[in-house]
């Protein structure tokens, strides 16, 4: 019984306030999540460690106290400054914690709506994570650390093994066929995106297609199968054309300007976890209704 079918059958009054406590709690989950994952987007391009030493300023290596380091409220309590040094602390971290707050609360939401089993919530939750710390990453260094891409691939194939379902391909129900799944994913994201990128450097003389992103689209395949690779691409080249095109028009680039691509391929990958089951049925009914008209 998926926990949707579990409140429909529970009492009104516990429906309301038990998803409201829900929310709220994947709501601060993500914020913590994102408390962390601004630990993540400074210190891994940098080549250090994640865990130790504990937060602190980067500037007077003034250790947080635990009520200095609690998401979004802290900033606001310290007024934007560091207690050290008195320093502004830029607003992109509480920021990027209400942002990864949001995407938390949308996915949890996205999950009961569709009335999907809970550990697609698990799922989606845990490739979050990995998106938007590759997306900054990316956009604030052109690199897509290979830490976050393997532990990404690792993550796909023993959480298929457990939950085969999260493959998207009806009939796979055991462990094996799960963990195959996601491997032949993993391969095929690496492999056939791996030669465009050769193919395209042969041509243009240049990276077309960089090796870190050919690694995370090998990941997405690995955590969200094939329908994930493709709508990952699909759409991040579409989003990826736009902001090019804008960019032109606004005479700030140029058709060489160098554009991070990891970027848009995230934001097709967030699309496709929160909306591409529905995209995609809406475009398989419209080829359909075509093809009818078409007889």
């Amino acid at each position: 019984m998926s926990l949707y079918e579990y409140l429909q059958q529970s009492p009104s009054y516990f429906n309301s306030k038990f998803l409201i406590f829900l929310s709220i709690w994947f709501f601060g989950l993500g914020a913590c999540v994102g408390s962390f994952l601004n630990v993540v987007i400074w210190r891994m391009p940098r080549g250090k460690s994640v865990i130790s030493p504990p937060s602190h300023c980067p500037r007077c290596q003034h250790k947080l106290a635990w009520y200095e380091n609690i998401p979004v409220l802290s900033w606001c309590f310290l007024r934007g400054k560091c207690k050290g040094c008195q320093l502004p602390i830029s607003v992109k971290y509480p920021l990027g914690e209400l942002l990864t707050a949001f995407l938390y609360l949308l996915i949890w939401g996205k999950v009961i709506l569709n009335d999907e089993p809970l550990f697609f919530a698990f799922n989606y939750l845990s490739v979050t994570f990995f998106l938007i710390a590759v997306f900054f990453i990316d956009k604030d260094h052109r690199i897509i650390p290979n830490k976050l891409t393997y532990t990404m691939m690792i993550f796909g194939l023993i959480f298929s093994a457990f939950f085969p379902q999260v493959t998207y391909i009806k009939g796979v129900e055991t462990a094996w066929q799960g963990l195959l799944y996601s491997f032949v994913g993993l391969v095929a994201g690496g492999l056939f995106f791996g030669i465009l990128a050769i193919i395209g450097e042969l041509i243009f003389k240049k990276e077309a297609l960089g090796w870190g992103d050919v690694k995370y689209l090998a990941a997405v395949g690995a955590t969200l199968g094939f329908p994930g690779i493709f709508f990952t691409v699909f759409f991040g080249s579409i989003f990826g054309s736009i902001y090019g095109g804008l960019l032109i028009l606004s005479k700030k680039g140029t058709l060489k300007t160098f554009i991070p691509f990891g970027v848009f391929l995230v934001l097709g990958t967030l699309l496709w976890i929160l909306a591409g089951n529905y995209i995609f049925s809406e475009y398989i009914a419209l080829m359909e209704s075509i093809k009818i008209k078409s007889i």
